[in-house]
C-alpha cells in the first residue's frame, strides 16, 4: 500500500558479491528512463535471450574492437547507482568492543566478530530502529503504532530473515537501494530521510512512490521492506502530500530477469563492479558509476 504520487519511472536492481573472507555483497540499480538501447544491440550480437555479466566478459576483446557498441556499452553501465555492503568496514570497530560475553554467547570469536558485523551492517540501514525514526518525526504516532514497529530493529531484522549472513547483506543493500533517490543529492546517508520533519517531507514522498524491481533472489528481504514502507507510509501519511493516493500495490517486487532490460543492465553494472572492488578500494567506483552508496554513506 505505499505508492503515493507515483512518479514516471521505478528502478530495477541486481546484486552479486565479491570472494574472500568478509564477502561484500554489490547491488546495481538502474533507473526505467536510462538509455538501454546497448542492451539490445548486445544481447542481438551475443545471440542471447539474457545478458549477464559474464557474457559480457567472456566476449570483451571481439567487443572492444567495435568502438562504437563498446563506449555505449561503458556509458550505459556508468548510468547505474553502486551500493556496496562490505561488512568487514566493521570488523577493527567490532574487535576492540568485543567482551568475553560475546565470545560465550556466540560460541566462538570468529562468529562473535561476524555477528557483531552484521548487527553493524543492519544498524545502518533507514529501516532499522524504525519506531525510534518515526516518533522523532512523527511525534502524534500513537503507542500501538510504534508497539508494532519493534520488529524493525537490528535483532528483529535479523530474526525476520532468519538468521542468515547472506539475507542480512541483501537487506541492508535492498534497503538502502529503496532510499536511492533524486533527492538523494541532499544526502550524505541514507538515513537522512529521518533527520528531521522537513527532510522526510522531502524525501520520503519519493522513496514513497518508487517502485523497486529487484532480481528473483531473496523474497523475504521484500517481504520486510514491503512491511517496513507501508508501516512509514501509514505513519506519515498526514504529512506528506498526495498521501490520499496511496495504493494497495507493493513497493518492492521481485521480476524475473529474462523480462527487464534494465534487471540484465544492472546485473552487467554489477559484475563490472565487482571485479574492479576485487582488486580495489570501494572509493575507485566513484568516477564509473552515476551515484555509489558503501554501508549506507553516499561516496558520490
Amino acid at each position: 500500500m505505499a505508492l503515493i504520487i507515483p512518479t514516471s519511472h521505478s528502478s530495477f536492481g541486481d546484486g552479486t558479491k565479491t570472494s574472500g573472507r568478509f564477502q561484500r555483497y554489490v547491488l546495481a540499480q538502474v533507473r526505467s528512463d536510462a538509455d538501454l538501447n546497448w542492451v539490445q544491440r548486445l544481447r542481438g550480437l551475443l545471440v542471447k535471450q539474457e545478458l549477464k555479466y559474464n557474457d559480457v566478459k567472456e566476449n570483451k576483446p571481439r567487443l572492444q574492437k567495435n568502438r562504437t557498441l563498446w563506449s555505449q556499452i561503458e556509458k550505459g553501465i556508468a548510468q547505474a547507482t553502486i551500493i556496496v555492503i562490505d561488512p568487514g568496514a566493521y570488523e577493527p570497530m567490532v574487535r576492540d568492543t568485543l567482551d568475553s560475553a560475546d565470545i560465550e554467547k556466540a560460541g566462538g570469536e570468529r562468529k562473535a566478530v561476524v555477528d557483531a558485523c552484521v548487527s553493524e551492517v543492519l544498524s545502518g540501514t533507514p529501516i532499522a530502529y524504525l519506531p525510534y525514526a518515526i516518533f522523532q518525526q512523527v511525534p502524534w504516532s500513537d503507542e500501538k503504532t510504534l508497539t508494532s514497529l519493534a520488529r524493525f530493529t537490528p535483532q528483529g531484522i535479523l530474526e525476520a530473515l532468519g538468521g542468515k549472513l547472506q539475507h542480512a547483506l541483501i537487506f541492508a543493500a535492498r534497503a538502502h537501494a529503496v532510499f536511492d533517490v533524486s533527492s538523494a543529492d541532499s544526502m550524505t546517508r541514507t538515513t537522512d530521510a529521518f533527520r528531521s520533519q522537513r527532510a522526510a517531507r522531502l524525501i520520503l514522498p519519493e522513496v514513497l512512490a518508487t517502485a523497486r524491481h529487484f532480481d528473483v533472489e531473496n523474497k523475504r528481504t521484500t517481504d520486510l521492506l514491503n512491511s517496513a514502507v507501508n508501516a512509514i507510509a501509514e505513519s506519515f501519511s498526514e504529512a506528506l502530500e498526495g498521501a490520499e493516493e496511496i495504493s494497495d500495490q507493493p513497493l518492492v517486487i521481485e521480476s524475473d530477469s529474462r523480462g527487464h532490460d534494465e534487471i540484465q543492465a544492472a546485473d552487467i553494472s554489477a559484475g563490472w563492479a565487482r571485479e574492479m572492488l576485487e582488486v580495489g578500494d570501494p572509493h575507485n567506483l566513484a568516477p564509473k558509476y552515476e551515484r555509489v552508496w558503501l554501508n549506507g554513506e553516499r561516496i558520490k
